[in-house]
């Protein structure tokens, strides 16, 4: 069984625009894991997906964008983990809206861990950035 994300300051850059994203992100997750093996909210876990995947590109053109401001040094190697990870799951999403696929635990599974890796690591590494400025 699955284990939600307890969201915690360890989660926090000190923006509050990108932590407000990044926990609705996470808040969205949790839904999907304490549901995944309904078949009654099959449909709601499906349209959850879809909000995942276009409220990632918005809260990577907000995150880009600010580090773009800041001079990021690691920017480009920024960009690419989301790059990736926007073509690990644009195919899922894809089959999700055509209902040819579940909301599959391998998903939620992956959406888990990308998100807390992500946020735990590449993004700390700009909030350390930022204290260092």
């Amino acid at each position: 069984m699955l284990k939600k994300i307890i969201w915690s300051n360890d989660y926090c850059i000190g923006l509050s625009e990108i932590d407000s994203q990044h926990s609705k992100i996470i808040d969205q997750i949790n839904y999907l894991i304490d549901n995944h093996n309904c078949k009654a909210k099959a449909s709601l876990n499906q349209e959850i997906i879809l909000f995942l995947d276009k409220y990632a590109d918005e809260h990577f053109s907000t995150e880009e964008e600010y580090l773009r401001k800041i001079n990021y040094p690691d920017l480009d190697n920024h960009i690419k983990l989301h790059q990736s990870f926007k073509l690990k799951t644009v195919e899922s999403a894809v089959k999700v809206m055509k209902g040819q696929e579940d909301v599959t635990e391998d998903s939620i599974t992956f959406l888990k861990f990308w998100w807390t890796d992500h946020i735990l690591k590449a993004d700390m590494e700009f909030k350390n950035f930022i204290s260092k400025s």
